[in-house]
């Protein structure tokens, strides 16, 4: 609540006509009182203005990837006051869950001003970071804003993305193009099982090494677009048979379980009949005990 609260205080200056563009980009925690009490202690021509790598190896990345996958939804663009009055209940809960997380009033413009054009980005650790599926989860909002300015710092980074040279580039840019042609405009909304399913296969392409890289490669190089209307990889995943059909199982089903988290997307899993084909699974014998206590505590 206190980020939040200093978050707010920084908007107000903004939208007052105070300028901020000589503390950009905003560090925090311990790295920022260190910058900035440098600033003040060695003044203007010998402090060093901080950039985008030092902002990169702030975030946290395990608190990034829950933020990814665990969107939150009903967040504005606009920084909110946290310490007014709320009256409803339901409000107050989603803001508390929202405080466990980045929140996208800060983290998008942040990406943004990182992003701009005069700034030197390491592709590579921006993806491994999660904030590439960061931005690809801001598309899943049920705010048109939040999503256009997930657009917005995604093209930015497209163009820091064509003058890059990395290993795992061409498996990058097969998501992003995928993701691009299946859009229909900048204020189209994705389902949110796309905001776990996005964020996870850019993480698998930068690890070869795993289990699932083949499958979910082969599935995106065979299709120039994504069903933005249909699961990823359900059935190949849901009814395997291979020697990894666990894991491909229990992939799968973390999918649908963080996928399902408003009204808007159950038409996907009515289309699939996802649900009774999940619940049928905890009885067959080639069910693993892991597997029945995810279907029984999540599903």
């Amino acid at each position: 609540k206190a980020d939040r609260g200093v978050l707010y205080l920084l908007y107000l200056c903004e939208v007052n006509g105070v300028s901020l563009e000589q503390y950009r980009p905003f560090l925090w925690g311990v790295c920022a009182l260190e910058h900035y009490k440098a600033r003040q202690d060695l003044g203007l021509l010998l402090w060093k203005q901080p950039g985008p790598q030092e902002v990169l190896d702030l975030v946290d990345r395990q608190l990034l990837q829950v933020s990814s996958h665990r969107f939150p939804l009903e967040a504005e663009l606009e920084p909110i006051d946290p310490f007014a009055v709320v009256e409803s209940q339901q409000v107050t809960a989603a803001n508390q869950r929202q405080d466990t997380l980045y929140d996208p009033s800060f983290f998008l413009p942040m990406l943004s001003h990182l992003l701009d054009s005069g700034n030197y980005v390491d592709c590579r650790k921006f993806v491994n970071v999660g904030c590439l599926g960061y931005l690809f989860a801001s598309l899943c909002s049920k705010s048109s804003h939040v999503r256009m300015a997930g657009c917005h710092t995604l093209s930015r980074f497209s163009t820091h993305l064509d003058g890059a040279s990395f290993r795992e580039k061409a498996q990058i840019v097969m998501v992003f193009d995928a993701l691009k042609n299946s859009l229909v405009g900048t204020s189209e909304r994705l389902p949110s099982l796309f905001a776990s399913f996005l964020p996870t296969v850019a993480h698998i392409f930068m690890h070869p090494e795993h289990h699932l890289y083949r499958a979910i490669a082969y599935h995106l190089a065979s299709r120039a677009t994504l069903d933005l209307a249909d699961i990823p990889l359900y059935r190949t995943f849901l009814l395997s048979s291979g020697d990894q059909h666990h894991q491909e199982r229990a992939w799968i089903l973390r999918i649908l379980v963080e996928g399902l988290r408003c009204a808007e997307d159950y038409p996907i899993f009515r289309k699939r009949r996802a649900l009774s084909h999940v619940m049928s699974l905890y009885h067959l014998s080639s069910t693993t005990k892991e597997v029945r206590v995810s279907l029984s505590s999540e599903v």
